[in-house]
């Protein structure tokens, strides 16, 4: 009789693990849906960068970078998209809420990037860069990011975005934009005795 138990506790909990094996991060789908020139992808560092082609579902954490003269479309499961014309590089954390909205995070590297969200199912959609600020894309919109070794900007299309940075708070709405200059990197020089 016991040994019976054993058993079912132990079906049920290979069971279990079976229905459930991912992470919620692993269960968003996302797909290169165009490519153009030389775009790779990084999905683990036992990889390293492999080369994308057209319509590859690439999971949801994961880096794209396009080369220059080169493009790419990342399309989410709600038919948000991001593209990248390259010389370009994003970082995608994709994940769901407790409560099960999806939770899209883009940090852009380099490049510039359009996004295109649709914001299905209650997304919490956020774009952060390489200074650290965060854009909140509160509603369906369009926004156009270029982020360089000098200086950044955004640009509003078409919605409503939330900028949250150094500066405070501002929201940007249809045809306007926010730019301004990343900070130089701090060198550090050594003493000679």
């Amino acid at each position: 009789m016991i040994a019976r138990l054993l058993r079912l506790l132990c079906f049920g909990v290979v069971l279990a693990f079976a229905v459930h094996p991912a992470t919620a991060a692993d269960l968003r789908i996302v797909r290169l849906a165009w490519v153009q020139g030389d775009v790779q992808f990084y999905r683990s560092s036992a990889i390293g960068w492999e080369p994308a082609i057209n319509n590859i579902n690439i999971g949801g954490d994961i880096r794209v970078r396009a080369a220059e003269f080169s493009s790419a479309v990342v399309e989410l499961e709600d038919g948000s998209s991001i593209r990248l014309d390259g010389p370009a590089q994003v970082s995608l954390h994709l994940s769901e809420s407790i409560d099960g909205a999806p939770v899209n995070r883009v940090e852009i590297h380099t490049g510039v990037v359009e996004i295109s969200a649709v914001l299905a199912a209650r997304a919490d959609f956020r774009v952060r860069d390489r200074l650290g600020s965060t854009y909140v894309i509160a509603q369906p919109s369009t926004v156009r990011f270029r982020v360089d070794a000098q200086a950044a900007s955004l640009n509003v299309i078409e919605g409503e975005v939330e900028a949250w940075g150094a500066g405070g708070y501002s929201l940007l709405r249809d045809g306007e934009s926010y730019s301004y200059k990343l900070p130089k990197p701090k060198r550090t020089t050594r003493r000679s005795r």
